[in-house]
């Protein structure tokens, strides 16, 4: 009968951090001579309140580890608990975080920025009538008031009739 080695290679975990207190997790895991990753954002625009650089993942927190060190892990200040899919902790390809860290900068930060200005308009669809149900009026033009959708829709009904 075979049975799973209790010993696998190293691979990327993800663990659940006290939130505003990833850092923390970090420096402990890392203490214990586990190697670590916690993305960090600048946030665009900059939040009225708080720093501008925080977490990509609040509450998360990227950890090399084997099956031998997950005690050690669940076990330090800061950290809640691994991630599971199906009963095991759950591995992160070494291509995430090729990924992740691909989009840092210099200093180790991801940057959200603006959209270009090509693509911050919406486009609207024009809607033929008959791509939409009998007596429905276009969605490009709905309005969140209710009285006021009512009275389009009333109109629209009337101006189709008359045609």
């Amino acid at each position: 009968m075979w049975t799973k080695p209790d010993t696998e290679p190293e691979t990327w975990r993800v663990v659940t951090a006290r939130r505003y207190r990833e850092a923390v997790a970090r420096v402990r895991l890392a203490e214990q001579g586990l190697e670590t990753y916690l993305p960090l954002l600048r946030r665009w625009p900059r939040p009225p309140v708080g720093s501008d650089v925080g977490p990509l993942f609040p509450g998360y927190v990227f950890v090399r580890a084997e099956r031998t060190h997950f005690h050690r892990i669940t076990r330090t200040p800061g950290v809640g608990d691994l991630i599971v899919f199906g009963g095991e902790p759950a591995r992160l390809d070494d291509a995430v975080i090729d990924f992740l860290r691909g989009r840092e900068e210099p200093d180790g930060i991801i940057t959200a920025g603006p959209l270009p200005s090509g693509s911050s308009r919406l486009r609207r669809k024009s809607i033929t009538p008959s791509s939409r149900r009998a007596g429905s009026p276009p969605k490009t033009t709905r309005s969140t008031t209710p009285g006021v959708r009512m009275i389009w829709w009333k109109r629209a009904r009337a101006a189709r009739t008359k045609t």
